[in-house]
């Protein structure tokens, strides 16, 4: 494996017998993708980044763990291993992020077509363009490495990134039909930053609240969002709530007049 040097922020390790076409599309884009994020979101890449191309994730996690956590993972890998594997078959990409590095994990192109990316059949558009796919899913890690300091909740972060990925590619990625997962009340909002042991159905709700969230506030008040990410301090969670009018003491009743509120204005517009 090379391991290149593009920038003081930007390494990519990789075989260059096999993934001279992924480091060319990565060297490309990588540039305008922070320039995109700052400029949408007033974001800036302080976090230094590891891209790692290889079809293993296995491989990748003892590489990219501390020495601490890799003896963690192996007292109790086979348990690990079990409960997590068919995420990590289906996944394209993988961030693991020790200290002041973003490891990243994104799998060759020739492997695309082989994967049946659960979360991406339930909410997203298909593709043909594998290409155009591969820079999507860099897309994808290197926004969400850049919001990864201001802690959000999983569906915040993935409704900024797949909105961010919309304005990359100039059309919406995401299914119009999804808008109706928000009448599911059986799915509820995932805690935390970890989503590996979520289910696939809560997980894609939880994306397609973000995402609708996301365009509801920039299509009513734009900059808004950009404002508030300015400042890792502010509870965003609340000033949305604010901002949308729908204050409540109880984060439950805001979720659900959300799922509504949202459900009510996009519904109209999808039919219309």
């Amino acid at each position: 494996m090379r391991e290149e040097k593009l920038s003081n922020e930007l390494t990519i390790i990789y075989d260059e017998k096999k993934h001279a076409k992924e480091v060319e599309l990565i060297k490309k884009t990588y540039s305008s993708i922070i320039k995109d994020i700052n400029t949408l979101w007033g974001l800036k890449q302080d976090t230094k980044i590891k891209i790692y191309i290889s079809e293993s994730i296995i491989k990748f996690y003892f590489v990219a763990l501390s020495i601490c956590k890799k003896i963690i993972l192996c007292l109790i890998f086979p348990y690990w291993y079990i409960s997590i594997r068919k995420r990590l078959i289906y996944s394209r990409s993988l961030i693991i992020k020790e200290k002041n590095v973003a490891n990243i994990l994104i799998k060759p192109i020739k492997v695309y077509d082989e994967i049946t990316y659960a979360i991406g059949e339930l909410i997203l558009k298909k593709h043909k363009n594998i290409e155009k796919t591969f820079k999507m899913r860099l897309y994808s890690v290197i926004v969400t490495t850049s919001l990864s300091s201001l802690n959000l909740s999983i569906w915040l972060n993935q409704g900024v990134t797949l909105y961010t990925i919309d304005r990359y590619i100039g059309e919406k990625i995401v299914k119009e039909e999804t808008i109706n997962m928000l009448n599911d009340t059986k799915y509820k909002k995932i805690y935390g930053i970890n989503s590996i042991d979520v289910d696939d159905q809560t997980l894609a709700y939880n994306h397609v609240k973000g995402y609708w969230t996301i365009n509801y506030l920039e299509e009513n008040y734009p900059g808004f969002l950009k404002e508030i990410l300015k400042s890792s301090k502010v509870n965003l969670e609340r000033e949305i709530m604010s901002k949308i009018g729908l204050n409540t003491n109880s984060e439950e009743e805001f979720w659900i007049k959300l799922d509504n509120k949202l459900c009510d204005y996009f519904k109209d517009k999808i039919n219309n």
